[in-house]
């Protein structure tokens, strides 16, 4: 059974799930910055797509979880496969509490050396 997507509760879900989607565009802005000033200079943005890309999945996942109720934990069901093939990756690179330090360490670092403050606004992303 496929949940009815214009319920208040699915389309919210759609919704969040597109926006944390794009969030993700922090992979491509990285990858570029990777190809112009080297791995070194990205290291923050690395630990950051890591945090945010295991967020974002397990996320998504537990919204279709609660949309497809019991039968979304099935063996049988692709959400079950899916979940089965997706947490343990979660893990492969480490406790995502080390990449959390790692960010706010060198947040707390560039901080101090350029004088910005938290609520200084960061450029944004130009979305095409």
């Amino acid at each position: 059974m496929v949940p009815e997507a214009s319920t208040p509760t699915m389309t919210l879900s759609i919704s969040e799930s597109r926006v944390r989607i794009e969030q993700l565009l922090l992979v491509l802005k990285t990858a570029g910055l990777m190809g112009t000033v080297g791995n070194e200079e990205v290291h923050s943005e690395v630990q950051a797509i890591k945090i945010a890309t295991a967020a974002t999945v397990q996320w998504i996942l537990d919204k279709a979880f609660r949309a497809h109720g019991a039968a979304g934990l099935s063996p049988d069901h692709p959400l079950a496969q899916e979940l089965a093939r997706v947490w343990p990756r979660r893990f492969a690179d480490g406790p995502g509490e080390a990449h959390d330090n790692s960010l706010a360490k060198s947040e707390r670092r560039r901080q101090k050396v350029t004088g910005r403050r938290s609520h200084t606004r960061t450029p944004r992303l130009e979305m095409r």
